[in-house]
């Protein structure tokens, strides 16, 4: 009988223990917690070179003699702004003014301006003597800022009806842009998916009949698929704001004195930015279009794939003073963020690099992303989680 009562004990305590043991706290796993586990971080990314048409449309009429010099001795600081970025694959041309009032009207005599037709390119060393090839530069064709500087340097038409005199400056890109495009003088300048910056280069206002400054941009983010990020215009004039007469002997505008306004609303409607060419800071100003030019060209954002341990940096050896929680590293350096070469953005887990950056061909274009990232190991299973 003892035995009988001792049983049914027992079994009583066993099930008042299976009955508490749901609800009791103290029978539940233990709390998961996640401790930082620090392992190296690399991401390769194969970077695509961006492309960039630039047009600079020159006029050549009787008064821009003086400002095609000197715009021949400033290229260089120009050009440079996008070429030390192997990453910018650049098309630079230059395109002649069209008077159709002048030529077609007044049967002016018309050298050098067909309509939407680009320049040849002109070699110096051999006293300016046209190029075979192509009718643009690009930064790997030899000498590119002597030959694109001295087809910038046209020359001014001189004598009695010759040349342009009403000058246009839309027209002749408008025609590059269409019924041109595929003449043979202009074949492979224009990129369907390049970023496309014109650069009116004159002392005059745009004549060109039936447009205006909305209708010629509106055509330029036309051809570029309705993406006005790939649109600039950058004109080089003499502006509204500048205080000239037309019998001036300081740097006077070409016919009746009319202010650029044309020219100066595509450059707003664009984000461009004007060149004064009375300026004594010409070839500074000239320059800053250039890095300007780099900066919405080349600009790449990547998205990383892990999340980097910003309590970690990365310490350049080749400069102790470059860290960063995430390094940009190619192949013959790393760039440097407190120079503003790149910026991590830790909400979007984005490094975006900075077009305005010097890069070679030999640094490729698949640079390596370097971090610590935050991983997180569950104590209790050892199961690895990352967030």
């Amino acid at each position: 009988m003892k035995k009988f009562f001792s049983s049914i004990l027992a079994l009583g305590v066993i099930a008042s223990l299976a009955a508490c043991k749901a609800q009791s706290p103290k029978m539940q796993g233990p709390v998961q917690s996640f401790d930082p586990v620090e392992e190296d971080g690399i991401e390769q990314v194969e970077l695509e070179p961006q492309q960039l048409d630039v047009v600079f449309v020159m006029d050549n009429s009787s008064s821009m003699g003086p400002h095609q010099k000197l715009i021949q001795q400033e290229i260089p600081k120009f050009v440079h702004g996008f070429k030390r970025n192997a990453l910018i694959d650049s098309h630079v041309m230059v395109l002649p003014i069209y008077d159709k009032r002048g030529f077609e009207e007044e049967k002016r005599q018309n050298l050098v301006n067909p309509l939407g037709i680009l320049l040849a390119l002109k070699d110096p060393a051999k006293n300016g003597a046209a190029v075979d090839g192509p009718r643009f530069v690009t930064r790997d064709t030899p000498r590119m800022e002597d030959l694109l500087g001295a087809t910038l340097n046209m020359g001014a038409s001189k004598g009695q009806g010759v040349g342009p005199r009403y000058e246009e400056m839309f027209s002749p890109v408008i025609a590059l842009l269409s019924q041109t495009q595929d003449a043979p003088e202009n074949a492979g300048a224009i990129r369907a998916n390049a970023h496309l910056v014109v650069i009116p280069v004159t002392d005059a206002e745009d004549s060109t009949e039936g447009w205006n400054a909305q209708m010629f941009v509106d055509f330029l983010v036309s051809k570029k698929g309705g993406n006005k990020a790939k649109v600039a215009v950058h004109p080089v004039i003499i502006p509204s704001t500048e205080p000239v007469t037309k019998d001036s002997n300081h740097c006077p505008r070409d016919y009746m004195n009319m202010a650029p306004a044309k020219l100066e609303t595509a450059a707003g409607l664009t984000g461009g930015q004007f060149v004064n060419l009375c300026k004594a800071d010409f070839g500074e100003k000239l320059a800053e279009v250039g890095i300007l030019i780099a900066e919405s060209v080349g600009t790449q954002p990547i998205k990383l794939k892990g999340v980097p341990d910003e309590n970690r940096v990365y310490r350049d050896e080749k400069n102790p003073d470059n860290t960063s929680s995430v390094a940009v590293r190619f192949k013959t350096r790393d760039l440097d963020a407190k120079k503003g070469e790149y910026f991590y953005d830790p909400n979007t887990k984005t490094v975006t690099l900075s077009g305005n950056i010097e890069l070679t061909p030999e640094d490729g274009k698949k640079p390596k992303i370097l971090y610590t990232p935050i991983n997180f190991t569950n104590l209790g299973t050892k199961k690895l989680e990352q967030k």
